[in-house]
């Protein structure tokens, strides 16, 4: 684990599902709100705030707006207070299920509220996906 900086989730309920993994690598983690929870893991955990704004992307150092709850805006939200030039994802592969349509739909919504906001940034995945978003593959799942 590397590579990861940060573990990254706007539901805390992830974070208690994962908290093993999170311990055991030792890295921070990025909530949206203060949870209940033990003392020992505080010390990890920074707090980024989220309000909700349909169809709009906007971060600073206090707190960010974002259209939706998804993760992923969050992480890119934290990911754009660094400027970067390209913002690389992985295992970026969607909801395969039909009835999972409208997952799908919402994150590619995302996706582009974020672009079009969010000019600066190239947002690439580097493994396929069935998303509207740049690959470093072919053909997208």
């Amino acid at each position: 684990m590397n590579f990861v900086d940060l573990y990254v989730s706007s539901h805390f309920n992830r974070i208690i599902t994962n908290h093993k993994n999170i311990e055991k690598f030792r890295k921070k983690v990025v909530v949206p709100y203060m949870p209940n929870i033990k003392k020992k893991f505080l010390k990890d955990l920074i707090i980024y705030p989220i309000s909700i704004k349909k169809s709009f992307f906007k971060a600073n150092k206090k707190r960010c707006i974002l259209p939706n709850m998804l993760s992923f805006g969050y992480a890119v939200s934290i990911a754009s207070l660094l400027k970067p030039k390209i913002i690389y994802l992985a295992g970026f592969d969607g909801y395969s299920k039909s009835e999972d349509f409208l997952k799908n739909f919402e994150m590619n919504q995302t996706v582009n509220i974020i672009r079009k906001i969010y000019k600066s940034s190239k947002i690439v995945s580097i493994t396929p996906t069935p998303y509207q978003i740049d690959s470093l593959f072919y053909e997208n799942l």
